[in-house]
Formats: C-alpha cells, sequence, structure tokens
C-alpha cells in the first residue's frame, strides 16, 4: 500500500472508531467476569454492518479503491456477525445497483474479495449517469435479494466514495433513512486530479443540502 492510501485509510478509521459505540449482542455466552456463568445480554463496541456505496464514475481506481476498503476493514471495530454490503450508484438509469454476493461475515475482507462484490464493473460501464443516491437499499427483488440484507440502522457503518466531477445528491423520498445514516457515515472524495479527501458525513451531507436549498 503506498503512502496516500494508507493516510486515507488511517483517517477513515480514526473518524470510525469515533463513531463505534456499544451494541447489545444478545445471546448465551460465557460470562467474563463469573467462570461457569452464562450471559444472555452482553454489549460490545463494533459495528453491525458495513455499507459501501461507490460512485461507479471512478470504476477506473478500483485496485486504489479495493486496496483502501482492504486496509480499514482489517481494522475496523465489527460485531459477529457483520456483513458487509456493496453498492454502486451514478448509472445512467440512476438506480442503485447492488452486488448479490455477501463478503465473510467473521473475518476481513481482503483486496480480491472487495473486487469480487464489486464485480464486472470496469467491463461494464458504457455510459456514465448522473451522482444520485436513490435510496440506502435498492428495491427488494426476492429472486436476488440476499436474506442478509436488512434496512440500514442507526449505529452501522457508512462510507461512501464519490466523484468530483460533479456532486453527489441524494433523494428526498428517503430523508428519514437518510437522517439515521448520516451519524456514522464518512466521505472519500476523489478530485479531478486523483486526490482523495475523506470528510465526515454529517459535514459533507449538510453542505449539499443548503447547496440544495439556495439553489
Amino acid at each position: 500500500m503506498n503512502a496516500e492510501n494508507k493516510k486515507v485509510a488511517t483517517q477513515v478509521l480514526k473518524i470510525a472508531k469515533r463513531y463505534c459505540k456499544y451494541q447489545d449482542t444478545s445471546g448465551l455466552r460465557q460470562s467474563r467476569r463469573v467462570e461457569g456463568l452464562l450471559d444472555t445480554s452482553v454489549e460490545e463496541r463494533g459495528f453491525k454492518a458495513v455499507y459501501v456505496y461507490l460512485d461507479i464514475r471512478l470504476a477506473d481506481r478500483t485496485d486504489q479503491i479495493c486496496e483502501i476498503l482492504e486496509y480499514v476493514d482489517s481494522k475496523l471495530p465489527r460485531l459477529r456477525p457483520c456483513y458487509r454490503h456493496l453498492f454502486t450508484f451514478g448509472w445512467p438509469d440512476e438506480v442503485l445497483h447492488y452486488s448479490v454476493k455477501v463478503a465473510s461475515s467473521s473475518y476481513p475482507v481482503r483486496k480480491g474479495g472487495w473486487r469480487k462484490l464489486i464485480g464486472e464493473v470496469e467491463s461494464s460501464v458504457k455510459e456514465r449517469g448522473t451522482g444520485i443516491v436513490p435510496d440506502l437499499l435498492p428495491p427488494r427483488d426476492p429472486a436476488k435479494f440476499p436474506p442478509v440484507f436488512r434496512a440500514p440502522q442507526k449505529g452501522d457503518f457508512f462510507l461512501w466514495i464519490v466523484g468530483g466531477e460533479s456532486e453527489v445528491h441524494y433523494s428526498d423520498s428517503n430523508s428519514k433513512a437518510w437522517s439515521a445514516a448520516v451519524g456514522t457515515s464518512i466521505i472519500i472524495k476523489a478530485d479531478s486530479e486523483g486526490s482523495l479527501d475523506v470528510i465526515i458525513g454529517k459535514e459533507y451531507w449538510r453542505d449539499l443540502v443548503e447547496k440544495s436549498e439556495d439553489s
């Protein structure tokens, strides 16, 4: 990993660890305090789910993105199971596309694993659309949608990787869902020269809302 990618990944982790809270992980397990006693309710620090949203306009930078994701995922505080979901946006149809594959729930996902989740993004891109994220989850298709998918919840981890050519916008119809997500979101924004900036989600989305209201 080169210095720039490691710097970006380290910044993401620093913010993510501030977001990370203790969450209830109910279930029978050995008590940490009393030997032989089983606890039924335990609080552990970590994320229950990870949602990655990739701007399809950055498909030509898949190797760099996967390298950063590998590093972040290897050190991100996670509960077990913790499913990682990969979505792509910025398509001409303005629909959120997703990988029907789901990463390992218990172990860090390596660079090759993230590439598999992205799938054939690079070869399938023939036309680039707008930077609109239409929804936090695509319309559910019982035949394709993996059963482990669930609606994003407060306390999950959200990482957006966006292009800098034009601003990214979210759908007003999903304001309630967005309000639950922005509190633990991080933006990696690529500029036209190839540099990457890490932005706290609340600041990024607030600025977009203000710009939208002014226009």
